[in-house]
């Protein structure tokens, strides 16, 4: 009621991802023109080689940070036909081969309102708080609420609504899936697996969630500095 965010429709889903301000935002950092981070490290550059889409002649950054296959595949699950139904599978194209081997890229993060490497970045949007409330809502057993929740994201996505016999792990599963997807290059993935004690697949390998690399080691100079505090375990 606050007026700050507000749910996207399908309709205008893409473009909310190219303009100044992501009409979604809770809480956005913002960058200004002097602030511009530029080719070496901003999410641009960073996910993508594309100077402007749809146009594969000319190289700008260096998309270093690429989707999986398998995220391109639940992407692409649900199809009517060959038509891909997840509008939000447009957010990604084939990049340049100016850095080599062309891949397939994210460009939810290109550039706001034309300049290059400038972009706010969103931080909480209102689709988040669709699917926080479907988790609690799901772990508190209301399932029908959880439903709800994960079906105004579903139809916004394009796909159609799930019905009442989706219960159980598949209807928490469903949920996970759809953040997944909804927030793919967001930042959250690895706060949601760390959360949820679930395994952390980093390609080649898989991290199990008891493994220590999940925490990171504490500085030594803060271990030094205070003889009470222990050194997260394996380092």
């Amino acid at each position: 009621a606050s007026g700050v965010g507000r749910f996207v429709d399908n309709a205008g889903y893409i473009q909310a991802w190219r303009v100044a301000q992501h009409p979604e935002s809770m809480f956005e950092i913002i960058y200004t023109t002097p602030e511009n981070i530029g080719v070496n490290t901003s999410l641009q550059t960073t996910y993508t080689t594309l100077v402007e889409l749809g146009n594969r002649t000319r190289t700008g950054g260096f998309g270093d940070l690429v989707p999986t296959a398998n995220l391109l595949a639940a992407l692409e699950s649900e199809r009517e036909g060959t038509r891909v139904l997840d509008i939000r599978r447009q957010l990604y194209e084939l990049g340049t081969a100016g850095r080599g081997t062309a891949e397939i890229e994210c460009t939810k993060f290109f550039g706001r309102s034309g300049a290059v490497n400038l972009d706010n970045v969103p931080v909480i949007r209102f689709s988040e708080l669709y699917f926080n409330r479907a988790e609690a809502n799901y772990m508190l057993g209301n399932e029908a609420d959880a439903l709800r929740d994960l079906n105004l994201v579903r139809t916004r996505a394009g796909l159609p609504a799930r019905t009442a016999d989706l219960k159980g792990q598949a209807l928490l599963d469903e949920i996970l899936k759809q953040r997944r997807l909804e927030f793919a290059f967001e930042g959250q993935r690895w706060f949601d697996l760390k959360r949820r004690g679930q395994d952390i697949v980093k390609l080649p390998l898989t991290i199990p969630f008891t493994d220590f690399r999940i925490l990171a080691q504490i500085p030594t100079g803060e271990i030094n500095n205070n003889p009470k505090l222990r050194q997260n375990f394996g380092y």
